[in-house]
C-alpha cells in the first residue's frame, strides 16, 4: 500500500510498532508473528491535552515528544525493543484519489501523474509529498488504468515526522488513517464488491470506499463537539457528562431503557449520519461506472472507531439503509479466526484502535 515517506527505503524490512495520534489521544501498538498469523504485543493509549494537537496538525511538539517518550516508556505488555515506526497521518488535510491514465510503463506513468495531479488535487505539489500505485484490473474491461494516488501537505508531513525522530526513533512508513483502516478491517485487502467504511470517533466520522484491492476514496467530517454522542445525552437528559457516558453504554439505542430517552437524544444525529452515508454512497456510486458493470453500489458497511461500540447501531442503520452493516473486527488480519480480541486488548477497545492496529500491520510487514 500506499507509504509516503518509505518507498524503497531499506532493503530488508525492519520491524516497526503503530503509532496513531489523534487531537486528544495517542495511540501505539506492538505486534509480534506469531505462527503463520500475528499477536498483539503490547499497546498504550494516552490522553492528549486540548490544544496539543488541532485538525491533525501538531500545534505544542515539545508537549507532544514528551506524551510520546513517555507513553513508550509505560507501555502495557512488552518493551518496546525496535527503533523504527509506522506512523498513521490525518485525513482532514490530505487527498487519496483515484487518476485516470492511459495503460503505460511505471516511468511514464511517474511523469505523467503530475500534470494528473495539479488538475486533480488542490495542493501545490511543491509544497506536498505524494505517492502512487497502479490499481489491479477490475472485472470490467477498461481501456485505461486506474492508479492510486495519496498527497498530503509537507506541513503537516514533517512535524510528525520530526517527532519520530526527535523522541530516538525512525519512521519506517508515514500513511493515510483511511488505509491503515482497511488494512485492518478488509479480510486479506480484497473485496468482490464496494465496502463502506465508517469510523465513528470522538472529533471526527471517516468514510472510505474499499473496492477490489484498495481504498477508492475517503473523506472525513468533524463532529460539532469532543464526544458528540455523550454530549447531546447529557444535554437531552440534564445530566453530567460522566453519567451522559455511563447510561449510553448501559442502553444504547435500546428504547425499553431509560424510557426511551437515549434514541431520542441520538435520533437527530443519526438521521444526519444516514444523509451523510447515502450522499457519499450517491457519489461514489455515480463516479465508479468505469469500473463496474453497471452502477456501482454499497455492498456492505463495516463500522469501527469508539462511537462503534453504541449498542444497537449496525441493525439501525441497516434497517434504515436496506444494507448489511456490521461491526468491524481489527483483528482479521492479525489473529486467526474466528478471534476478535486479543488477552491484552478486548474487542470493544479494539474498535476505537483501528488505525493503529491497521499501521501496527504495517509495522511488520512490506
Amino acid at each position: 500500500m500506499l507509504k509516503l515517506l518509505s518507498k524503497h527505503i531499506y532493503d530488508v524490512e525492519p520491524p516497526a510498532f503503530g503509532l496513531d495520534i489523534s487531537d486528544f489521544v495517542l495511540k501505539i501498538a506492538l505486534l509480534k508473528p506469531q505462527g503463520e498469523n500475528f499477536t498483539l504485543a503490547s499497546f498504550i493509549e494516552t490522553p492528549i491535552p486540548e490544544g496539543v494537537v488541532q485538525g491533525g496538525e501538531i500545534k505544542k511538539p515539545d508537549e507532544l515528544l514528551k506524551i510520546f517518550r513517555e507513553s513508550v516508556k509505560n507501555i502495557k505488555g512488552e518493551k518496546i525493543n525496535t527503533k523504527f515506526v509506522s506512523a498513521t497521518i490525518p485525513e482532514r488535510k490530505s487527498f487519496l484519489r483515484i487518476i485516470q491514465l492511459p495503460k503505460m510503463s511505471g516511468t511514464e506513468i511517474e511523469n505523467a501523474i503530475k500534470f494528473e495531479m495539479e488538475a486533480n488535487i488542490p495542493l501545490p505539489l511543491s509544497d506536498s509529498y505524494y505517492d502512487w500505485q497502479a490499481l489491479g484490473e477490475s472485472s470490467v474491461k477498461i481501456d485505461h488504468q486506474d492508479i492510486l494516488v495519496a498527497v498530503a501537505p509537507k506541513s503537516i508531513i514533517d512535524p510528525y515526522n520530526e517527532l519520530i525522530k526527535n523522541a530516538g526513533f525512525l519512521p519506517k512508513v508515514l500513511e493515510l488513517e483511511s488505509i491503515a483502516s482497511s488494512r485492518a478491517l478488509i479480510p486479506d485487502l480484497k473485496t468482490e464488491k464496494p465496502t463502506l467504511i465508517i469510523n465513528l470517533g470522538a472529533t471526527q466520522i471517516s468514510f472510505i470506499i474499499f473496492s477490489n484491492e484498495a481504498p477508492r476514496f475517503s473523506t472525513s467530517i468533524n463532529t460539532p463537539f469532543r464526544n458528540h454522542l455523550t454530549y447531546y445525552i447529557s444535554e437531552h437528559m440534564k445530566i453530567s457528562m460522566e453519567e451522559a457516558e455511563n447510561v449510553k453504554r448501559l442502553a444504547g439505542l435500546d428504547k425499553t431503557k431509560y424510557e426511551g430517552e437515549i434514541f431520542k437524544a441520538l435520533e437527530p444525529i443519526l438521521k444526519s449520519l444516514v444523509t451523510q452515508i447515502r450522499d457519499f454512497a450517491d457519489y461514489y456510486s455515480s463516479h465508479a461506472q468505469h469500473e463496474h458493470a453497471s452502477k456501482a453500489k454499497i455492498a456492505k458497511i463495516i463500522l469501527c472507531g469508539g462511537d462503534a461500540n453504541l449498542t444497537g447501531i449496525a441493525p439501525h442503520l441497516s434497517e434504515i439503509l436496506k444494507i448489511p452493516v456490521e461491526l468491524g473486527n481489527p483483528w482479521v488480519n492479525i489473529l486467526p479466526s474466528p478471534l476478535k480480541e486479543s488477552p491484552l486488548m478486548p474487542y470493544e477497545k479494539s474498535l476505537a484502535f483501528t488505525s493503529c492496529l491497521g499501521i501496527a500491520i504495517r509495522g511488520i510487514t512490506k
